[in-house]
């Protein structure tokens, strides 16, 4: 639909550090700048309109491969344009959330189970200072919505608001795993840190619409029921961030 206007409407900012970094999980290096000491560049940055995207090389405790610099020079970026006015990342494992432990179930052998503390630890500062406006993720199979303020409140409520206050000081963190896989994420609601900021979960195929409206946005859940060739859709959640 936008043709050969797709340069100037979308600026791809991809492969702009220069750094050497090892591509071998048994000779890390960089290990200050990239976590798990390796790094194959496939993040990348994104600005449209009145937002900037950012494209993570991440996954869990083992697979923290987007560096920290370049990290920080993006978000910088964003926040010293004053015509930016949401910064969105997306990932494929979460942060937060409600089917994924906190830790590794066995303290003494790091590799032992996917968690999420470990690799949040890297990159959650960077998206409090400047000011992240949401964050979405997939990985495990369901719609799972958290708010996490700055300064670390509890937030969890039932039913959740339906607005959200534009102002810096949270960040929106969207689980949306429901593209076509297998559904296997609801069983259980781990009762851990993440759940002092859940705001609404559910186990179905699904997608996520965002409606960016200057500085307000419009969010949708919209459940999809049925079959690829016989199925209906509805509006599971929704609330705006203004």
């Amino acid at each position: 639909a936008v043709g050969t206007s797709y340069a100037q409407s979308f600026k791809v900012i991809y492969k702009d550090d220069p750094t050497a970094y090892s591509q071998s999980y048994s000779s890390p290096s960089h290990k200050t700048v990239v976590p798990s000491g390796v790094s194959f560049k496939t993040f990348y940055a994104l600005r449209h309109k009145n937002a900037y995207f950012l494209s993570f090389e991440q996954g869990t405790r083992w697979w923290t491969n987007t560096p920290i610099t370049w990290v920080d020079k993006h978000l910088k970026l964003a926040r010293q344009d004053p015509t930016i006015q949401h910064i969105f990342v997306h990932m494929h494992h979460p942060f937060y959330s409600t089917t994924m432990s906190e830790n590794p179930p066995n303290p003494s052998s790091p590799s032992s189970g996917e968690c999420i503390q470990p690799v949040r630890k890297h990159y959650e500062a960077l998206f409090q200072k400047y000011d992240v406006t949401m964050v979405f993720s997939g990985h495990a199979h369901l719609y799972d919505r958290f708010f996490v303020p700055d300064d670390g409140h509890q937030t969890r409520q039932n039913p959740p608001p339906k607005t959200y206050p534009h102002d810096g000081k949270a960040v929106h963190y969207i689980v949306t795993g429901g593209g076509g896989g297998s559904l296997n994420g609801c069983s259980t609601l781990k009762k851990e840190k993440s759940y002092a900021f859940y705001q609404k979960r559910g186990c179905f195929h699904h997608v996520t619409r965002v409606k960016v409206k200057g500085k307000k946005l419009e969010v949708s859940i919209v459940k999809v029921s049925g079959s690829q060739s016989s199925h209906t859709t509805s509006v599971y959640d929704s609330f705006t961030v203004q």
